[in-house]
């Protein structure tokens, strides 16, 4: 069926991208909690009741966690719109094929020869189509 081969092509996303995203958020917090304490020291530095080299170097650690805490954060919000978008994108296809199923060959050849989402699921339904007209044209084979 059409709805298999849309999953053939392009069926759920691994589990290891939502693990990606977790990941990214985890050593996001990790490296927030980690700077709270260089902070701490770094407000400590200042006030003078730690030397002032650790007091700077506590800033600077804690600028170096925030920084990279805050490019964690980017990449796995990047990660999840792009895994919501493909997800988005799966959806509009099958239902693109949905609407598209009812047409004749000559208009689907007509609309897989342009680019896009509806080009492609033309395209599926185009090759369903052909699928199913040679397995029914050629004789199950007995030995």
């Amino acid at each position: 069926m059409l709805a298999d081969r849309v999953r053939e092509l392009g069926g759920p996303l691994p589990s290891s991208a939502s693990e990606t995203i977790r990941r990214y958020r985890l050593m996001m917090w990790g490296l927030v909690f980690l700077s709270i304490p260089l902070l701490g020291l770094s407000i400590a530095g200042t006030r003078g009741r730690v030397p002032t080299l650790v007091g700077f170097f506590s800033t600077l650690g804690f600028l170096v966690a925030i920084g990279c805490a805050s490019l964690l954060g980017l990449r796995g919000n990047r990660q999840a719109r792009a895994e919501r978008e493909l997800e988005s994108g799966r959806a509009m296809i099958v239902m693109l094929a949905a609407q598209l199923g009812r047409r004749d060959d000559a208009a689907l050849a007509q609309l897989a020869a342009g680019t896009g989402p509806a080009a492609e699921a033309a395209g599926l339904i185009l090759g369903e189509r052909e699928r199913k007209r040679a397995s029914v044209a050629q004789p199950a084979v007995e030995g």
